[in-house]
């Protein structure tokens, strides 16, 4: 009798497995995202550790590992910045049109923003 059910119970079960494998997928990608987000780095000042390294040649070569970190976190903080000014550019390049015009509209009542019929560079 196992040998029947199993297969039934199996495919019937299978959407179900499907749905769960897609949010569980979704949930570690956003939580990647998150980490990326709200990692935060160490905080040693680089003067510390270089004038820690000037002792001898082997911690010199740990600093300058190190300077990898440094660099390394910086780089993370920039491409943070770059995405969140990309994302808020964008946010509000696609809400111009309304915020334009509740600003005109608070200026000066009779003025209505409009957009040009067609792309001119010369402004004919």
């Amino acid at each position: 009798m196992k040998r029947i059910f199993r297969p039934i119970l199996w495919v019937i079960g299978l959407p179900w497995r499907l749905v769960k494998g897609l949010f569980r997928a979704i949930g570690a990608a956003w939580q990647r995202f998150i980490g990326f987000f709200t990692e935060v780095p160490e905080d040693i000042s680089i003067t510390d550790t270089v004038a820690d390294a000037l002792g001898s040649r082997e911690t010199l070569k740990e600093t300058l590992a190190g300077l990898g970190e440094h660099i390394d976190a910086m780089r993370k903080a920039l491409l943070r910045s770059v995405v969140a000014l990309s994302l808020t550019t964008g946010l509000s390049l696609l809400f111009t049109r309304q915020l334009m015009g509740g600003f005109l509209r608070a200026v000066n009542p009779g003025l209505r923003w409009r957009t040009p019929d067609r792309f001119c560079l010369f402004g004919r």
